[in-house]
């Protein structure tokens, strides 16, 4: 396939058991391998053990800074994924952090104090900021573009590396799943 990087993610890729292995026959191959998930788990032995395999980056999803908000949205307090977030900035992996603009749950001001977080760690760390897309009967709609470009300016004023996804964007590239 000429593969030069993998993305490992869905459902939850730290759950697996085989994950370590998985990277270092990536890794091996020269393909640069790149997690994304919500950090739950990560911990000392494991964020080790996955730099040493050669995890090239980790892309940890904050849903939300106010633990409130974090519980409401997720049925968990955010404390292991801020924590684990500010465990894996400090390894020799590249990380980075994602969040989903959701007009009426994760708003602007959520946004910021994300942004905040992340910049009182390493404010050069890469932040993006997805437009939420609904499913199935949920209370809450799509972003506009413009509202997303806005978040961006947001956080923005405290990280130097922010970028977003929206439902007006058009995507280069090919994804073999």
């Amino acid at each position: 396939l000429d593969t030069e990087k993998a993305i490992l993610g869905g459902a939850e890729p730290t759950l697996d058991e085989e994950l370590p292995k998985a990277i270092r026959l990536l890794s091996g191959l020269g393909i640069e391998t790149h997690l994304t998930t919500n950090g739950y788990i990560l911990n000392r032995k494991m964020v080790g053990k996955l730099e040493e395999e050669g995890l090239s980056s980790v892309c940890i999803s904050i849903r939300a800074y106010n633990d409130y908000v974090h519980r409401f949205y997720t049925g968990r307090t955010n404390r292991p994924v801020l924590d684990n977030f500010k465990l894996v900035s400090e390894s020799g992996i590249e990380v980075m952090a994602e969040s989903i603009l959701i007009p009426g749950l994760v708003e602007l001001d959520e946004i910021e104090r994300i942004a905040r977080f992340i910049a009182d760690i390493d404010p050069s760390i890469p932040y993006r900021i997805d437009g939420f897309m609904p499913f199935g009967n949920v209370p809450w709609h799509s972003p506009s573009p413009e509202e997303v470009v806005k978040a961006v300016q947001v956080a923005k004023r405290y990280l130097e590396n922010v970028h977003c996804v929206h439902k007006g964007m058009r995507f280069k590239g090919e994804v073999i799943n």
